[in-house]
């Protein structure tokens, strides 16, 4: 009964630790691009109402369901697959798949918002990449 207890290496603790930092730029990353497209559309009463909207009563909700998204897929791959790395990489591509959905279902919910501009998301990304850019 002389067996050893495989111990994480220090690069997969460390690993571990940014992915579960992981979820905070991702919903910045959802929600800044959901604040530059109420600003572009001109939806809503006002920047300042939208933004509070977002900032205290979407963010929390985003980062909450972004976190259960990191524990679930972590512990998921984990139990069913030998590799640790695998279920590092593939939660984290759930976490942007599950942060840029709430931005599409965001874009989704304003299509019958009235506006002068056509609705077109790459006219939306050029002016959001100029934005950043400025």
């Amino acid at each position: 009964m002389n067996e050893t207890i495989k111990q994480p290496s220090l690069i997969f603790s460390i690993g571990k630790i940014l992915y579960f930092l992981l979820p905070f730029p991702v919903a910045l990353l959802s929600l800044s691009l959901m604040s530059m497209y109420m600003k572009y559309y001109d939806i809503g009463v006002n920047m300042a109402a939208n933004n509070s909207f977002l900032v205290f009563f979407v963010a929390p909700v985003l980062l909450i369901v972004l976190y259960i998204t990191a524990a679930t897929s972590l512990y998921l791959v984990n139990r069913y697959f030998k590799y640790q790395w695998l279920g590092i990489l593939l939660g984290s591509a759930l976490i942007f798949i599950v942060g840029i959905g709430s931005f599409l279902i965001e874009v989704q919910s304003d299509l019958d918002y009235p506006t002068e501009k056509t609705k077109n998301i790459t006219l939306f990304l050029k002016y959001y990449v100029s934005e950043i850019f400025e």
